[in-house]
């Protein structure tokens, strides 16, 4: 899903260009249930298998859209473009552009403390930014600090209510602290807001069937899902899960 373009840095402040990026929503993962079948089609058991579902490209964070920056992962050194946006921060201070930029390099190369106090800076100077404020919510939740997380993302939301994948996120992050029935109201939203969500419909089949055990309100979400994202890994998972809720007995309990 491509997010809205964030304005590009000026050349003559001495800053990269920022080009828009194809930003992947945060999902969770599917827990796929192999069912055994015996004679005269009687339902004999379930054998749990645990497929991990893999993010989209660009998922972590799940609403990056300004481009990424490579750099070496948990290295001891900033990398080359961190040194030089460091030195553009010493001289331009005062520019928020640079300091969100900071925190986007951090982010890439996992430096979530850093990426927060770079993308805080951001926020000192220009106040009410949605974009950065989605910016740092990310890094508290790549970090961890799934309650910070919520806190920022719904500061963002206040300032941009129409942002889908940013309810998405967001309800991420309430499953994360064990708040299912609220993640679910918040991916409601997000399907509100756009009905062709993917990813808000795909959240909220995992949490009616993992978390709220309500099996057929799951595959009607995942056939909605279907509907709007019908190839690729995760419409593959689901359809496994579908074949299965379909062939579970009514009274079984889809999380035992």
């Amino acid at each position: 899903m491509e997010r809205s373009p964030k304005a590009e840095n000026s050349p003559e402040k001495g800053t990269k260009d920022i080009s828009p990026a194809v930003a992947a929503v945060r999902t969770e993962t599917v827990v796929i249930l192999v069912v055994a079948a015996f004679v005269v089609g009687l339902m004999v058991g379930a054998i749990l298998a645990l497929l991990k579902n893999s993010p989209s490209p660009g998922s972590q964070p799940m609403s990056s859209s300004w481009e990424k920056r490579t750099g070496p992962v948990g290295g001891l050194e900033p990398s080359r473009d961190i040194q030089i946006q460091m030195k553009l921060t010493q001289k331009d201070p005062e520019n928020p552009m640079v300091w969100a930029v900071l925190g986007d390099l951090f982010s890439s190369d996992k430096v979530h403390d850093k990426a927060i106090e770079a993308y805080k800076k951001a926020l000192e100077l220009e106040p009410g930014n949605a974009e950065t404020l989605v910016r740092l919510g990310n890094a508290y939740f790549d970090s961890g600090a799934y309650e910070a997380a919520i806190t920022t993302y719904t500061e963002a939301l206040t300032i941009d209510p129409k942002n889908a994948d940013v309810f998405t996120d967001l309800g991420v992050a309430y499953r994360r602290i064990k708040r299912p029935e609220k993640a679910l109201n918040v991916f409601r939203k997000a399907t509100d807001i756009d009905s062709t969500h993917a990813s808000s419909r795909y959240n909220q089949g995992v949490v009616l069937f993992h978390d709220l055990n309500d099996k057929e309100g799951a595959i009607k979400a995942w056939q909605a899902f279907l509907q709007i994202e019908p190839t690729g890994d995760r419409a593959k998972k689901v359809r496994q899960m579908l074949d299965v809720l379909k062939a579970m007995p009514s009274s079984q309990n889809p999380s035992e």
